[in-house]
């Protein structure tokens, strides 16, 4: 039997302790995703314009070289991983219709392509213009290519894709 005034150990959490606990990180957990994933979209974004750029420097030295682009990486003087990345090359004679453009896309960023101009034109569109290219079905390739390029309304729109240039 026990005694009357015998005082009782609790040990444990209650029911409505472990809920708020199991509140109190949901809702952490749902402010910190989307920041860490909008980081690790700007670092892939970041690592896509260095690829472009490189691409674009190597192209010109093949060019002030041979007097043409090419096609292939092979035949450039430059080296990277491209595991993750689909690469673009010009036609090696470009034409107006057909610019020297070279473009990157990270495969695990899917609605991204970062596009990269090199060749004066007669309308001097792609004059070492950088552009972000969101396909018109991806809202996180469109909220990043707004984010790169500091602007909410796209400088052209293709028939899948919204046209970001920006510096």
């Amino acid at each position: 039997m026990r005694k009357k005034n015998a005082k009782i150990k609790k040990s444990g959490f209650t029911l409505i302790e472990l809920l708020v606990v199991v509140l109190v990180i949901g809702i952490l957990a749902s402010v910190a995703l989307p920041q860490y994933q909008k980081a690790v979209d700007q670092s892939r974004f970041t690592q896509l314009v260095t690829a472009a750029t490189s691409l674009k420097q190597a192209e010109e030295r093949l060019y002030l070289a041979s007097g043409k682009y090419t096609n292939s990486i092979n035949d450039l003087d430059i080296k990277f991983n491209t595991a993750n990345l689909q690469i673009g090359l010009p036609t090696p004679e470009p034409t107006l219709n057909n610019p020297a453009i070279v473009w990157v896309k990270d495969t695990r960023m899917p609605g991204v392509a970062v596009y990269f101009g090199m060749e004066f034109s007669s309308n001097n569109f792609w004059n070492n213009r950088r552009m972000c290219y969101a396909y018109k079905t991806s809202p996180r390739g469109i909220k990043l290519c707004q984010n790169i390029a500091k602007k909410k309304t796209a400088d052209m729109e293709d028939s899948g894709f919204y046209k970001y240039s920006f510096k």
